[in-house]
């Protein structure tokens, strides 16, 4: 699979002198440049379909020719690269709607959690040259990179769901890696300090899902480390709603005995979005 970043150099002289034939040398420069920035915006946002969406609608909204061009490109370059697979999909449905291809194009069929596994792979394979940030023990225990745990990893997974769509809003449930990045990092404190809130100055500000999606998660996440061998606590750590209601702007002050009373209707479909066997 090449990724498509790498696309885009490998094929700069081609894309160049396709431009040259449609535009002046100044200009064609220009459209690359362009193309490259599109991307790298992309590339930020490429775990939200609604984000991805909204930054390739800016292209195909305003009818300038150079616009397609960077359209043209823009696919070619995602076609190969799954981690791209919503800006992909959103491009291949615009050109087989618009029968703008001699071809149709498939659709891909990537999960939420898939595209999480997808991304992590990716930058840790970024990450092996560096060969002094890897630490590894003489007991047999995981290799840490970059700070990293087996125990974060194992949050991670099961919080994977925090970077996809809210089933319910259809939203992202999170609006950016790094909400979901200081996320894992309070969770994993919490568990790495006996059940110890972290200090936590500035929540994540915006949180799009239904209050129960996150209550059941950080409740179900306690029983899955403890049965994973990460604690041996068997009754629930009170401290559970602390981290959660500080973690997240939108409940501070929220009720502590409603968040212990809340509907296990809903455990299954939380269980799911978790991988956690039900």
């Amino acid at each position: 699979m090449i990724k498509a970043k790498e696309y885009i150099e490998f094929k700069k002289e081609d894309i160049i002198e396709n431009l040259n034939s449609l535009y002046d040398e100044k200009e064609a420069q220009e459209i690359f440049n362009n193309l490259g920035d599109k991307l790298t915006e992309i590339t930020e946002f490429r775990h939200s379909e609604t984000k991805t969406k909204k930054i390739i609608d800016k292209l195909m909204h305003h009818k300038l020719t150079k616009n397609s061009s960077i359209l043209h490109w823009l696919i070619k370059a995602v076609e190969n690269d799954d981690t791209y697979c919503h800006a992909y999909n959103y491009l291949a449905q615009y050109y087989n709607r618009k029968n703008l291809s001699l071809f149709e194009y498939q659709i891909k069929n990537i999960s939420d959690p898939e595209l999480f596994e997808l991304i992590k792979k990716e930058q840790v394979s970024d990450e092996e040259p560096n060969a002094e940030k890897e630490v590894k023990s003489n007991t047999g225990t995981p290799n840490i990179k970059n700070g990293e745990t087996e125990l974060s990893e194992k949050i991670k997974e099961h919080f994977a769901f925090f970077l996809g769509n809210c089933p319910r809003k259809g939203k992202p449930i999170l609006s950016s890696e790094n909400d979901f990045n200081r996320l894992i990092e309070w969770t994993t404190y919490f568990y790495e300090n006996n059940f110890k809130v972290p200090n936590i100055d500035a929540p994540i500000q915006t949180i799009n899902t239904n209050n129960y999606y996150t209550q059941l998660a950080f409740v179900y996440l306690f029983d899955q480390l403890r049965k994973l061998g990460f604690h041996s606590q068997r009754t629930r750590a009170k401290t559970i709603f602390n981290l959660w209601e500080k973690s997240f702007q939108d409940y501070s002050g929220y009720s502590e005995k409603n968040f212990w009373k809340v509907n296990q209707e809903k455990g299954n479909e939380v269980k799911k979005l978790m991988h956690i066997d039900y």
